[in-house]
């Protein structure tokens, strides 16, 4: 929803409104930190709006740079959502996004509904799904490319895509095992 409402409508007053209300309960000091880095997200937003749909590639070219004779950056560069969409656009958001939500969003439809949330078969993908989800907050604010997070987001994949061969205790055997089940007893 964030990164809607800053891509789609870029307005101060929506990060204001976010200092404004963490103001009361977080140091000073965070918030004039936060405060840098939603005026670094603006700037670099303002850059990548101009190649908005593939980004500006690499060798940096997604970064403000001074027009002087060295060139320097004038912006630091904090979350990975906004080299995102600085150097790969809307397709490259879309697709990072998508690789963090997928898995978990097809675990829940398909391999784990509501009622299984308490079996033990369940802690390992329903643990890993809570990683990518509070991975997906970070890369909000900071941009680390995690092996073992890709590792995850594969492992949570693989187990959504597998067929389901064995007896489960919420939901028995599978279409497949039950139709050769069958037609070997007839």
């Amino acid at each position: 929803f964030y990164l809607f409402v800053v891509i789609t409508y870029q307005n101060p007053d929506i990060t204001n409104n976010i200092i404004n209300f963490l103001s009361g309960f977080v140091d000073p000091e965070r918030i004039d930190s936060l405060k840098f880095r939603f005026d670094n997200e603006n700037i670099l937003l303002e850059k990548a709006k101009q190649q908005l749909f593939l980004g500006w590639g690499g060798y940096g070219r997604n970064f403000v740079v001074k027009a002087d004779e060295w060139g320097e950056t004038k912006t630091v560069v904090d979350s990975l959502w906004i080299i995102t969409i600085g150097s790969l656009g809307l397709l490259g958001l879309i697709s990072l996004f998508s690789s963090v939500f997928l898995p978990v969003i097809s675990l829940l439809n398909t391999k784990s509904p509501v009622k299984v949330w308490d079996k033990a078969e369940f802690a390992a993908p329903g643990v890993l799904s809570l990683v990518l989800l509070m991975y997906s907050v970070e890369i909000l604010v900071n941009a680390p490319v995690l092996p073992h997070i890709t590792l995850i987001m594969g492992a949570l994949t693989g187990y959504v895509l597998a067929p389901n061969r064995r007896n489960s205790s919420w939901g028995g055997r599978t279409k497949l095992a039950i139709s050769s089940s069958v037609s070997s007893t007839t």
